[in-house]
């Protein structure tokens, strides 16, 4: 089995490290999305149920 040295270690950390950035970063994103997703349909459902009121 092949050991690894420093410079090995250090190429792989070269390339796990941002891949992981770019993962977290991705999620981090998809969830914030989410939020707003979720924010902007409150605000229409609440303006709907205002408007029902207004109108019974």
């Amino acid at each position: 089995m092949a050991s690894l040295d420093a410079s090995d270690l250090l190429a792989l950390l070269g390339v796990w490290i941002p891949a992981g950035v770019l993962v977290a970063g991705g999620w981090v994103s998809r969830r914030w999305a989410d939020a707003r997703a979720a924010e902007r349909t409150r605000v229409v459902v609440d303006k709907m149920r205002s408007a029902a009121r207004r109108d019974a």
